[in-house]
């Protein structure tokens, strides 16, 4: 068995310790690593990330993406709390007195009569 980033790995790459803290990985911690590398290791890195850690991706070195956890709180209840947006003014649903008008025939028969 060999390891690769404080996890154990078998001869069929199956990882030990899934749900254990790598070796050397304090909460909160930054990783910078590029497109390719965590695309090849995007579990590892979610692991990373679900145990507290932070990982910021770069393109060519220049910083694009920071992947961190999620909240559970929902952005928009946010938004609204801190004051920065608010809910719609009035109701985009139709008055109850105006009903929908149900075609006989498929739409694209219409078009094709008036046009004639």
């Amino acid at each position: 068995m060999d390891s690769v980033d404080g996890y154990l790995v078998t001869s069929t790459g199956a990882a030990h310790g899934a749900g254990r803290r790598p070796a050397g990985l304090a909460v909160d911690d930054v990783r910078e690593v590029g497109v390719r590398e965590l695309r090849d290791h995007l579990s590892r890195y979610l692991r990373y990330v679900d145990e507290g850690g932070e990982v910021v991706v770069t393109i060519r070195g220049r910083r694009v993406a920071r992947l961190s956890m999620a909240d559970d709180v929902d952005p928009l209840a946010d938004l609204r709390a801190r004051g920065l947006v608010r809910g719609p003014l009035r109701s985009r649903r139709r008055p109850s007195g105006k009903e929908l008008l149900a075609a006989g025939a498929p739409v694209s028969d219409l078009v094709g009569e008036q046009r004639r």
